[in-house]
């Protein structure tokens, strides 16, 4: 009897592998993506179509696991498209990846892939539709400190309203019958929690799952949509990562939805060391919190609201003479690789000459110690190769890297 029960077993396993599409059945995906060095790197998560049951508004650990891999991976598009070819994803297409096309004029894009598959939740059929969008790609640079001076990132918000034509026009289905899926890493993740914003706010009657990684801050109304309508929507951050605090705080800037702090105490953050050495080749050195709240109140410092930011105003006291958007605008220049980088790189040693909010702020990007003099700081800022960022700032980049959100998402979740 027990061997007529595990055969019966083995014949039904078989038959509902073969009814059943591929997509259907649990995967273990691998992904590739390029770390710090520029190595191409591999990460493994979970998937099968089953994560996208249940509420959008309840935060699924699987799911967080394979947007942030996936996420990674959307910062080059044949990395991206090919780990969703994997899934069986179909009419996989690409927008904006040559960042040639970008300029120091014209840059409000967003990088990113679109692409379907017919899924079954339950015992209901739906199209679920990708939003894989990328990190930043050249120019783009300059629209991250495109900050405007309305209730969304004027920068990030162009990009969004961009990147959701094309959405418009891709999407064949009624949206009672759609799922929507984003993410993204950095730049990537502001505009998809913009994306995730809209999409859900349109009460369009379709899911919205969103899951961004080392987000920036994106509106200066949390609640413009109503307060909590956007649950569904989760910004996951390290505590230690400037590059999210960015714009500030003070300047009222939040993310849409939800925040998800990653723990950097304990067996958790243990564990994402171990898995970001194994990434990179090397120990982790992110920025703490501490020194991120340093650098906070140092911007604070230099640009103490919005509108010393967006009207480039100028200021005088004891600590020298400052204009905040003239040292960001030059930073993104010469961040951006592109022909305008020298003199980028002259116009952010001018700043610095006349500011030592800039001094400060800037040392403590790159990773020299506090007092700077000015001197060192601009030989060291003049021999910094500035593609390589790993060398010239290890804590911000560290901090702010694909490999440290996958470790920790893996470390917390896995």
């Amino acid at each position: 009897m027990r061997v007529f029960k595990r055969i019966t077993a083995i014949i039904l396993i078989a038959v509902l592998a073969v009814l059943l599409p591929i997509s259907a059945l649990a995967q273990t995906i691998t992904a590739s993506f390029g770390n710090l060095s520029g190595t191409r790197v591999t990460a493994t998560f979970d998937y099968d179509d089953s994560l996208f049951s249940g509420k959008d508004t309840k935060l699924k650990p699987k799911l967080a696991i394979a947007s942030v891999t996936l996420a990674a991976s959307a910062h080059n598009e044949s990395y991206i498209k090919n780990a969703l070819n994997n899934m069986g994803f179909e009419d996989i297409t690409s927008f904006n990846y040559n960042s040639g096309a970008f300029s120091a004029d014209d840059n409000d894009y967003a990088s990113y892939v679109l692409a379907g598959k017919d899924i079954v939740v339950g015992k209901r059929a739906y199209r679920l539709y990708v939003i894989a969008i990328s990190g930043t790609q050249g120019y783009q640079w300059v629209s991250n400190f495109n900050m405007g001076s309305s209730n969304e990132h004027r920068g990030f918000s162009i990009a969004a309203d961009r990147l959701m034509q094309s959405v418009s026009d891709y999407v064949k289905t009624d949206a009672k019958d759609s799922i929507f899926w984003i993410f993204g890493h950095s730049r990537g993740a502001a505009v998809g929690n913009i994306v995730g914003a809209r999409l859900t706010a349109g009460n369009l009657g379709c899911k919205v799952f969103c899951y961004t990684s080392a987000t920036p801050s994106t509106t200066r109304k949390k609640n413009l949509y109503g307060k909590g309508s956007l649950n569904n929507l989760f910004a996951i951050n390290n505590p230690g990562d400037f590059i999210t605090r960015i714009p500030l705080a003070s300047w009222n800037y939040r993310v849409y939805g939800r925040s998800v702090n990653l723990s950097n105490k304990g067996k958790v953050f243990s564990r994402m060391k171990t898995g970001f050495a194994q990434f990179l080749g090397e120990a982790y050195a992110g920025q703490t919190p501490g020194t991120v709240q340093r650098m906070i109140a140092e911007c604070r410092k230099y640009s103490p609201t919005l509108k010393h930011y967006t009207n480039a105003i100028t200021f005088t006291n004891k600590q020298g003479t400052h204009n905040p958007y003239a040292y960001f605008s030059s930073l993104a220049l010469v961040l951006s690789y592109g022909s305008e980088q020298r003199i980028g790189l002259q116009q952010m040693l001018n700043e610095i000459g006349n500011s030592q909010y800039a001094v400060n702020l800037t040392a403590m990007l790159v990773g020299l110690k506090l007092p700077c003099d000015r001197a060192t700081l601009g030989n060291y800022l003049l021999s910094m190769d500035w593609r390589n960022l790993l060398a010239g700032m290890k804590g911000t980049a560290h901090a702010h890297s694909p490999e440290a959100y996958i470790a920790w998402v893996n470390a917390l979740y896995g």
